[in-house]
């Protein structure tokens, strides 16, 4: 799902920055009422990239979490089987510390 995501920003990005170049070149060349509304059109455009970037990082973070939670998991496993180990030692370590 995570990874879902990252790809439906990418592909957000990639169709709004060619778009944004594009209004951009066009705004410098408008008069009046089209300038307006490409200058209306940009500032939405703009508010959507922002957006964009809050959502990448957003994203970023979450996939950080998931890629610690699968880290902690490992690690408490091998934690456990350590422990196991020890007692199994210290078990087997016993006899020769009763006779001394």
């Amino acid at each position: 799902l995570i990874k879902q995501a990252g790809a439906a920003i990418d592909s957000a990005t990639a169709k709004l920055t060619p778009t944004m170049r594009t209004m951009k070149t066009k705004l410098t060349l408008a008069k009046g009422l089209l300038k307006d509304e490409l200058t209306s059109l940009f500032k939405k455009a703009t508010l959507a990239e922002q957006q964009l970037g809050d959502l990448r990082a957003a994203q970023r973070r979450c996939q950080e979490k998931v890629v610690a939670s699968i880290a902690i998991s490992e690690v408490s496993e091998q934690i456990r089987a350590f422990q196991e180990a020890i007692a199994l030692a210290e078990a087997a370590m016993a006899p020769f510390a009763a006779g001394a």
